[in-house]
């Protein structure tokens, strides 16, 4: 990563000046691979969107979103809802700030983003990289690579609001993410389960045909079988659009 403060030409790509902003030193133990998480958590915005935010306050954006990676260890998911300063994050931000990180799974971005919408705010910015997360026995990082070539996948939301949450708020909406991603870890965890025990229940219908009737029984059937192409996904999504 460029240390010596060379000015940008004009073919320097916005994603490369960005990283070129990064402090090192900050946060000493994570240089070795802070321009490799720049890369994919930029690397979805557009050129014309990463030129148009002050790439100062980008480059602390993303170095502090990789400390809160890094910090998040061994727990089943960090979630923090916050208002970055420059004296603690490096950055400041024109509405408060959500950051999520949790091993990759279904239903986690649009269940997040449905506890923020509960809030009465907006989004006005979002980033949701998948980063390859090497960690050592104590859960704190020790490389970061693309997510199809490593063995543990882990989600990187971060949301910008359009209005300052207070306190009160701030904390609410932390603990619906907590709780909503739990329940959307227990879902897709017993998802195998599950479907294994409608496949019983199709089975166990099937064969009481002579208590119930074959009208009854060929509705409940048609339910289960119905279940069973994968609408376990459609039927959870309600779940939390509720």
């Amino acid at each position: 990563m460029p240390q010596d403060g060379a000015s940008a030409t004009s073919g320097t790509r916005s994603i490369d000046r960005v990283i070129e902003a990064i402090t090192v030193g900050r946060h000493p133990s994570l240089d070795p691979f802070v321009g490799a998480f720049a890369e994919l958590y930029l690397r979805r915005m557009g050129e014309d969107e990463l030129a148009a935010l002050p790439q100062d306050a980008l480059a602390a954006e993303v170095l502090d979103a990789l400390h809160f990676v890094d910090e998040r260890g061994d727990s089943g998911c960090a979630v923090r809802v916050f208002e970055p300063t420059l004296a603690e994050n490096g950055y400041e931000s024109d509405g408060t700030v959500v950051e999520v990180v949790v091993d990759d799974m279904p239903f986690i971005v649009d269940s997040t983003v449905l506890a923020v919408l509960r809030t009465d705010a907006n989004i006005e910015r979002h980033q949701h990289p998948l980063i390859g997360a090497v960690r050592d026995g104590s859960g704190r990082l020790t490389s970061v690579e693309p997510a199809r070539s490593s063995a543990r996948t882990e989600s990187v939301q971060h949301y910008v609001l359009d209005r300052h949450l207070d306190a009160t708020a701030r904390e609410a909406l932390e603990a619906d993410i907590l709780s909503v991603l739990g329940d959307v870890r227990a879902a897709v965890t017993d998802f195998d389960d599950l479907r294994g025990a409608v496949g019983e229940m199709v089975e166990v219908a099937k064969g009481s045909v002579t208590a119930y009737g074959y009208q009854d029984v060929a509705e409940a059937v048609a339910f289960l079988e119905w279940l069973l192409e994968d609408n376990f996904v459609f039927l959870g999504y309600k779940v939390y659009e509720v």
